[in-house]
């Protein structure tokens, strides 16, 4: 009876111990395999503003799977919307600065488009292991240069597949389409002109650019919208369909540029073209 006894305890005994080490290994097996499956950081957005409300500065970070940062990117922007410079820090598995690269210095001149792009290589101990100063400009194009006249028509036609190609790429991404501004074309017409005298976003009276919306409404309070401005210019010879897509391809092809036709900010626009000496001169104004 006795050994009847031990042997049915003994047979408990046996049935729990592996219930408990069935129970174990389940949980381990699970814990392993959350951690395994584990999704890195989501990627983070942190603005911050002028005091009239528009954003000042934006940080984008993307983070790798164990958590650190992969990637920095920092738009700074002026009060008007404007791209100023775009600075993206790349880093390293224990979330050191690998390298950094700074587009600023955005300039048009002679129709070729130029930023200063300046990439810096960061090793041990955040030494500077090598510092680059690129000046990005536009490959060369086989397209031949001439004299460049457009109808009123064709001018039409140009702006109009302009505004097609650029809320095409908005509604791309998600953003709404930009629509056509009395005001904000008036003042592309203004600055169009002025751009063959002076190609800048300076006025050729010294001003700054924005001072033509005060010029042509007179109750216009800048200070209250976003704004942005976008110039181009050639002398390609092109059917009109042909030379829109290559004017927006030139500004598409610029980050500060591309930055201004994709801000979620602006919801109407102005374009304006204006032929002069041989070259076409193009000019968008933004308004949100």
């Amino acid at each position: 009876m006795k050994k009847f006894a031990a042997m049915i305890i003994t047979l408990f005994v046996v049935f729990f111990a592996q219930l408990i080490i069935t129970q174990i290994t389940n949980d381990t097996s699970f814990a392993l395999s959350y951690n395994v499956n584990a999704k890195a950081k989501a990627d983070t957005t942190k603005k911050t503003t002028y005091a009239n409300g528009v954003v000042k500065t934006k940080t984008v970070t993307k983070y790798q799977a164990n958590g650190k940062a992969a990637t920095k990117t920092v738009t700074d922007y002026t009060k008007y919307g404007q791209v100023e410079k775009i600075t993206v820090s790349t880093y390293d598995k224990k979330g050191k600065v690998s390298k950094k690269e700074v587009y600023s210095d955005y300039k048009s001149i002679n129709a070729k488009e130029t930023y200063t792009k300046v990439t810096t290589y960061i090793y041990k101990n955040g030494k500077v292991d090598s510092k680059t100063v690129t000046n990005i400009k536009p490959k060369k194009s086989a397209v031949a240069s001439g004299v460049v006249s457009y109808t009123a028509a064709q001018q039409k036609e140009i702006r109009s597949e302009i505004l097609k190609l650029m809320n095409n790429d908005r509604l791309k991404k998600g953003l709404s389409a930009l629509k056509e501004s009395s005001i904000a074309y008036s003042v592309a017409q203004v600055r169009a002109q002025e751009i063959t005298c002076k190609f800048d976003h300076t006025r050729p009276n010294g001003k700054a650019w924005d001072t033509v919306y005060k010029q042509v409404d007179k109750s216009f309070n800048v200070d209250s919208y976003y704004l942005g401005e976008n110039l181009v210019m050639n002398n390609k010879l092109l059917s009109p369909k042909e030379m829109a897509s290559y004017l927006y391809t030139q500004w598409k092809n610029s980050a500060p540029h591309k930055a201004n036709m994709m801000n979620s900010h602006f919801s109407k626009v102005g374009i304006a073209i204006v032929v002069s000496n041989g070259s076409i001169y193009a000019t968008q104004e933004f308004i949100g």
